[in-house]
């Protein structure tokens, strides 16, 4: 029997076999990308596929779907945490 603090095993589908970039990592221009966790005091969100766009200091994120956008200054998008759009 089973203890109930033993995990159990997880499987991952090939959706999520995407690793995570760590934090500190930049998209580069032109990426497509989707947050797993997003940048402080964002507009954008976790699960959404974004096109990258960089300008200067600033990330431009077009969401691929709606067309619509935000934009982050580097220094945040460092501190989220992102992977590639399949």
């Amino acid at each position: 029997m089973r203890s109930a603090l033993q995990a159990s095993p997880v499987s991952v589908g090939p959706a999520l076999a995407v690793a995570s970039m760590p934090a500190g990592s930049l998209p580069a221009d032109g990426a497509l990308i989707t947050f797993d966790v997003v940048p402080v005091a964002s507009w954008a969100s976790p699960g959404v596929v974004y096109r990258v766009e960089r300008e200067g200091s600033y990330f431009y994120f077009r969401n691929e779907r709606t067309g619509t956008g935000t934009h982050d200054k580097a220094w945040a998008v460092a501190r989220s945490t992102w992977r590639h759009a399949a």
